[in-house]
């Protein structure tokens, strides 16, 4: 008979498991919190850290007079701040064809143990067409940034990223006097 008790107990019931799934939840409630709040003094940090590389970038341009031996130091700061494996700063000719692009001047700074095909390490002289992101140009004209996997770039951005093995990639357009200048470029290979 004892048998048969034990198998006509019931199963719990379902206000029984509410409050047992309610009690978990509530004991996960703190772990939650302390999750968000890790995630914000980590998010904290970056932000600190990416400032100081931009104070320390500001006051090396504004000590210098030699532009070309600073560029790539700022350069340096801003790449190991962001995280990122290389950061490009690309002049364009401002006499040139708006629709050209051509590159004057480039500034590169890679991340130790990141090949950088020649393309990438200088593209001067070379036009946005040329190298293969002349779609990009009246978006970065128009002071759009520009962001994504490189994958999924139209087909020529595509071939460009290929070459140098960029996984993604940001382009933010610089302005000089209301005048589309250049970029700086951040990639993710």
């Amino acid at each position: 008979m004892r048998m048969l008790a034990c198998c006509e107990r019931r199963p719990p019931s379902g206000d029984i498991l509410v409050q047992k799934l309610n009690t978990r939840a509530r004991s996960a409630a703190p772990d939650r919190e302390r999750l968000a709040g890790s995630l914000a003094m980590l998010e904290a940090h970056r932000r600190d850290i990416l400032l100081e590389a931009i104070a320390r970038s500001a006051k090396e341009l504004l000590r210098t007079s030699d532009m070309t031996r600073t560029i790539p130091i700022v350069l340096e700061h801003i790449g190991h701040a962001t995280d990122v494996d290389r950061v490009h700063l690309l002049a364009v000719d401002p006499a040139g064809a708006s629709d050209e692009g051509r590159i004057i001047d480039h500034s590169l700074w890679s991340a130790p143990g990141i090949s950088t095909p020649a393309i990438f390490n200088d593209p001067r002289g070379r036009t946005f067409l040329e190298i293969g992101l002349k779609s990009w140009l009246p978006r970065l004209m128009r002071g759009e940034c520009i962001a994504g996997n490189a994958g999924k770039f139209d087909e020529s951005v595509r071939k460009f990223f290929e070459i140098g093995g960029v996984k993604s990639t940001v382009a933010v357009p610089v302005f000089l006097d209301d005048r589309w200048w250049g970029l700086i470029g951040f990639d993710d290979c």
